[in-house]
This record gives C-alpha cells, sequence and structure tokens, in this order.
C-alpha cells in the first residue's frame, strides 16, 4: 500500500495513478488535471502542518464527488488528477470538474483559521483508440489555460 499511495493524503501517487490510468485506458474515459489556487501563501503565512491539513482536506473533497469506480490520485505538492471510467462526454466531465471546483473553495477550518483555496481544473476527453500520455498532455494543456484564464475554472481540452 505504501509504494502505491500518497502518504499525506492516502489518496493514489503519480506512480499508481499512471498504472490506473493505463489499467482504465481500454474504456473511454475522462482525465481531469487540478491544481490548487491560492495554496502558496497558506504554506508561507501558517507553514507546512497548515498546508498539509488544507491537502488532506482538499483530497477528501475530491474523493467525494467523484464516482465510485472514479480514481483520485496526488500527482505531487497541490497537484491532483482524477480519471473518470467509461464516460466520453465533454459535458460529463465538464461536470465532474465543476463539482470539484465548488467541493474546493468551501472555506475550511485548519489550526482554528478558517481558510480558503480554488482549483483550476484541465478536463481531456479520450474515447477509442486511447493513448494515456496523449490524453495526459491535453489534460495538463487544459489546466494551463485554466490557469491563465482565472481562478477556479474549468477548461476543456479542443
Amino acid at each position: 500500500w505504501a509504494a502505491a499511495h500518497d502518504p499525506l493524503t492516502g489518496l493514489a501517487n503519480r506512480a499508481e495513478f499512471a498504472r490506473r490510468l493505463d489499467e482504465l485506458a481500454a474504456d473511454d474515459l475522462v482525465l481531469l488535471y487540478v491544481d490548487l489556487d491560492d495554496f502558496k501563501p497558506i504554506n508561507d503565512a501558517y507553514g507546512h502542518p497548515v498546508g498539509d491539513i488544507v491537502l488532506k482536506e482538499v483530497a477528501h473533497r475530491i474523493a467525494s464527488v467523484i464516482g465510485p469506480r472514479d480514481v483520485v490520485g496526488r500527482l505531487g505538492g497541490d497537484e491532483f488528477a482524477v480519471v473518470c471510467a467509461g464516460m466520453s462526454d465533454p459535458v460529463q466531465g465538464r461536470a465532474v470538474g465543476d463539482r470539484i471546483v465548488r467541493a474546493v473553495r468551501v472555506p475550511l477550518i485548519a489550526n482554528g483559521l478558517r481558510l480558503t483555496v480554488g482549483a483550476s481544473v484541465g478536463v481531456a476527453v479520450g474515447a477509442q483508440p486511447l493513448i494515456p500520455a496523449i490524453l495526459a498532455r491535453r489534460a495538463d494543456e487544459a489546466l494551463y489555460l485554466a490557469k491563465h484564464a482565472g481562478k477556479n475554472t474549468v477548461w476543456l481540452a479542443s
């Protein structure tokens, strides 16, 4: 378990997430890359212990708004990813991204501090034949566009 999971959040780590993505690539899927907005100032102002509480809560919130067959992972730092198998509709992918944004931006309490972070989400839809590395690149490009479009934004890869 320890080799495949992030020790802080309990989510799949980068290697395990990539393995699961490859495993699910036989099906249509939606891949979402999530990067937190306004997380660095929390770490800088209140320290990593408070930042860790925020990351654990965000992980829990993302996991709570995805389906039971979906996989969520922490790629590192404040970056997460979600793969939704059996889905090839961009509208559904956008809806998952919107749920993540709404769940993450609800204020939280960490060490008595009321804090708010946001999420930018890049969404890539893959239908067969599917190449996971290309889908990941498209999700990453969509995330880049979401970050530059503003905070709490979902961007669909074209």
